[in-house]
């Protein structure tokens, strides 16, 4: 697993950095922000209504909003994504595969690179979501976390659905882009979908943004990760390289 966890922790640390350094961003902005609000009240009013402005100003409102319903919840599918196009398709790509596969079974390559970038995902998604917790705790900011654990945990699911879909790309094509780009175009389709109130479902943000217990979901979209995942080392299992 040595050799995987070097390939993944350049992709780990990165999206970190620039995942926390974003956090701080949103935090340092708010008085600015609501600044260039109290400039553009009137207009605002027209639009978002006349609360908005007071709202923002609470620091509980702020953080849901803007990180876990903005920024953060985003981010979700994208960092899935990330973390899973290139797995397989790299090493095709580069013809290392065969090497691999001269020194170890299949089973033993697919599942050494399955556990270690899913819980490299899931460290990264867990501390960006109690990113606002560590934040408050060391500050003098009164923070409700009541919502947290299951935002935590739609961001956690949510991120394994994308990166379920981006490894069944990974395994089925032979170069890096292609699992990037299709794994976008999915995540775009379903999103436009899951506009239409019935198709809400296939709209992944509507589920990682939300604040309330959806039980039925979590299950609904594990259970997809995981056949994606068994797909995807079925289709290993029988390729040809």
């Amino acid at each position: 697993m040595k050799k995987e966890f070097l390939d993944m922790r350049v992709r780990f640390f990165l999206t970190l950095i620039v995942m926390v350094s974003l956090f701080f961003l949103v935090m340092a902005l708010k008085d600015w922000g609501i600044e260039i609000l109290k400039k553009n009240q009137v207009e605002l009013s027209k639009f978002a209504g006349k609360d908005l402005l007071k709202k923002l100003k609470d620091w509980n409102f702020y953080i849901y909003s803007q990180w876990y319903g903005k920024n953060l919840g985003q981010f979700i599918p994208i960092i899935g994504i990330i973390f899973a196009f290139p797995l397989f398709s790299r090493e095709i790509e580069n013809g290392t595969i065969e090497y691999l596969l001269t020194r170890r079974k299949r089973s033993r390559v697919f599942s050494d690179k399955v556990t270690v970038s899913l819980s490299l995902l899931i460290i990264s998604i867990v501390i960006l979501s109690l990113l606002p917790l560590m934040y408050t705790t060391f500050s003098s900011i009164r923070f409700n976390a009541r919502y947290v654990p299951v935002l935590t945990l739609h961001a956690v699911i949510g991120s394994f659905v994308w990166y379920s879909v981006a490894l069944l790309f990974s395994v089925i094509f032979n170069d890096q882009v292609k699992p990037l780009l299709s794994s976008f175009a999915i995540l775009v389709i379903t999103t436009v979908v899951g506009i239409i109130k019935p198709l809400r479902f296939f709209n992944t943000y509507s589920y990682i943004m939300s604040a309330k217990g959806m039980a039925l979901e979590d299950i609904t979209y594990s259970v997809i990760s995981i056949v994606f995942i068994y797909l995807s080392y079925e289709i290993f299992k029988r390729e040809e390289f």
